[in-house]
């Protein structure tokens, strides 16, 4: 997977697409949901209805596993609100679906079988603003509540995550990164997570 900073430089970019930019050949939809189908919205609905919404490091977020392929995540919640593919190098990130509903962003290789390398569950900013300039008022509502077994969820502060996990590798004072638990934050400016995320 990639390294935290091109890690933080994805984040940025799924940011940017999120927010209705065109950004390495992306053109992402609204984050309302008003362009998903119905049954997609259905299966969305039915899928949250059947998980503990736990964010399980290094296994999974709610219904979404690493190593599920491509068509098991399709089959699972429907096709996604936005799909982003890098046609650059620069987030050694290769395939990213976007559930806006969910707070739920899944990230594939790009293989004959693309399976999810990482799970992000993340608030979408309201509007167009600085990657480090992020405050918590910035963000929208959180829809879907993914929470750790220790309870640490969007939102919490990032005093809590320290004080559960204790010490931490930081990338700036954006990064949280617990890597031997395979858990990673990203925090806002007044001290809120506004990204959790697990990886193989």
């Amino acid at each position: 997977m990639a390294e935290p900073r091109s890690y933080r430089n994805s984040v940025l970019v799924a940011l940017l697409a999120a927010s209705g930019f065109l950004l390495f050949g992306c053109a992402a939809e609204g984050i309302d949901g008003g362009n998903v189908s119905t049954a997609d919205l259905q299966k969305r609905q039915q899928a949250v209805a059947k998980t503990d919404l736990l964010i399980v490091p290094g296994q999974r977020i709610g219904p979404v596993r690493l190593g599920m392929g491509w068509d098991e995540v399709i089959a699972t919640l429907g096709e996604p609100d936005s799909h982003y593919t890098n046609t650059g190098d620069v987030t050694k990130i290769d395939t990213q679906m976007s559930y806006f509903s969910l707070n739920l962003q899944i990230f594939f290789n790009t293989s004959a079988t693309p399976t999810v390398q990482s799970i992000r569950t993340v608030v979408y900013p309201s509007r167009s603003i600085e990657f480090g300039s992020l405050m918590w008022a910035d963000l929208e509502p959180v829809k879907t509540a993914f929470k750790t077994v220790e309870g640490i969820g969007l939102g919490a502060s990032s005093f809590d995550v320290a004080r559960t996990y204790g010490g931490y590798e930081a990338n700036g004072m954006v990064d949280m990164n617990f890597k031997q638990r395979n858990l990673y934050f990203i925090v806002t400016k007044d001290h809120r997570i506004w990204s959790i995320s697990t990886r193989r």
